[in-house]
């Protein structure tokens, strides 16, 4: 299952219907759900610009959401697709075994040469970032992709096991497994990534549960429940 939202009243899903009726994109305005039957199985990540403009991916397959139906905009790459960023039906990014551009018409290998590449967001189509594994970061600014220097932040012990990533605005947020390149310490921890420049918010926000993070609006929630607007309370 996969979400995005723009607000607590514009929130969509992505999965398999419990029923078995096949993969379904669900959206909830604030007071129902709602749910419409994607062209294809299996489903993946998704991103909603608006409520009546958003884009899931379908293995290695995408389609676009209009406000009314969803429309299959065919095979994005080679292998399955693990995210993607669309600013309306005619700009869209997606990665996975590379970087991929819709123009409107059809899907573009850019041609970066990472391969590894686990998940992209932003705050416009011509400044998104795109995770690879480990943390390491590419930039696109609306015409190509490069790599992305960062400095503060997490050692290179700890970029490399950066596990989940939340993009609020233009900021990424990352957990990282260990406080410490030691394996005995074990503590959650929250990294934050502004412009090419890494951060701990508030001397290191560490979280109790899971190190898995998400965000929502202008909020960034960890998953032991605790909503943070710049770092912890």
């Amino acid at each position: 299952m996969f979400l995005s939202g723009a607000s607590d009243n514009d929130i969509w899903v992505s999965g398999n219907s419990v029923s078995g009726g096949g993969p379904i994109a669900s959206h909830w305005d604030g007071a129902t759900w709602s749910y419409g039957i994607l062209p294809a199985i299996p489903t993946s990540p998704v991103h909603a610009k608006t409520r009546t403009s958003a884009w899931v991916g379908i293995g290695a397959r995408a389609a676009y959401f209009d406000g009314v139906t969803w429309t299959d905009k065919g095979t994005v790459g080679a292998k399955n697709i693990v995210g993607i960023w669309g600013d309306g039906a005619a700009s869209a990014l997606a990665v996975g075994d590379e970087l991929y551009r819709w123009n409107g018409a059809t899907w573009a290998n850019l041609g970066t040469g990472f391969s590894d590449n686990a998940t992209i967001g932003g705050n416009s189509f011509s400044n998104l970032l795109a995770v690879r594994s480990g943390g390491r970061i590419v930039a696109w600014n609306g015409a190509t992709a490069s790599s992305l220097a960062t400095t503060g932040g997490p050692s290179p012990i700890l970029v490399s096991r950066l596990s989940s990533f939340a993009f609020r605005g233009d900021e990424l947020w990352a957990s990282a497994a260990l406080l410490a390149p030691s394996p005995n310490n074990l503590q959650p921890h929250l990294w934050r990534l502004r412009g090419s420049c890494w951060d701990s918010p508030k001397d290191g926000a560490r979280i109790t549960g899971l190190s898995t993070i998400g965000a929502l609006g202008s909020r960034v929630a960890a998953t032991d429940g605790k909503i943070w607007l710049d770092g912890p309370p």
